[in-house]
């Protein structure tokens, strides 16, 4: 299983993909009165949270949202986020990857539309109208390419 993993202001979003291309999702909402330390501790537990529900992970797709104006609540809930995958699935390769490239290698174009993502992962197999659940697929699938030329190149 590939899992991607979308973090907002709001929520942290999980979705694995099996093997037979079977899709798994869960959306775990940030408490917004938490702030600095506080809210990343949490988001570190609910990340542990969320991945138990996957097994047999061999990589995690972490997105880091970068903008022309990052935010540090942004980032550090990423950067929490790819710690709590790096210890509970220590033997499973974690990536960080930035909105613009995991939308490249999975929708097509960088710069593709909250719209573009949504049919994207529809067309996926999503069957909810969640705007951070899209994303996560779309992060899982980007994971499944670089895993597919990973072992392509390892074989």
């Amino acid at each position: 299983m590939i899992v991607g993993i979308d973090v907002s202001t709001a929520n942290l979003a999980f979705c694995g993909i099996a093997n037979n291309g079977d899709i798994t999702t869960r959306v775990i909402p940030l408490d917004p009165s938490l702030r600095g330390g506080w809210r990343f501790s949490e988001a570190h537990r609910l990340a542990h949270i969320g991945l138990a529900q996957f097994s047999a992970v061999v990589a995690v797709g972490v997105e880091i949202p970068w903008a022309v104006r990052p935010s540090f609540d942004l980032l550090g809930v990423a950067a929490v986020a790819s710690m709590a995958a790096q210890e509970r699935l220590p033997s499973a390769v974690v990536m960080e990857m930035t909105t613009g490239s995991w939308k490249k290698e999975s929708v097509g174009f960088g710069n593709a539309s909250k719209a573009d993502v949504m049919a994207h992962a529809q067309s996926r197999g999503l069957l909810l109208d969640d705007q951070d659940l899209a994303d996560a697929l779309c992060i899982a699938e980007c994971m499944v390419g670089r895993w597919d030329t990973r072992t392509e190149a390892a074989a």
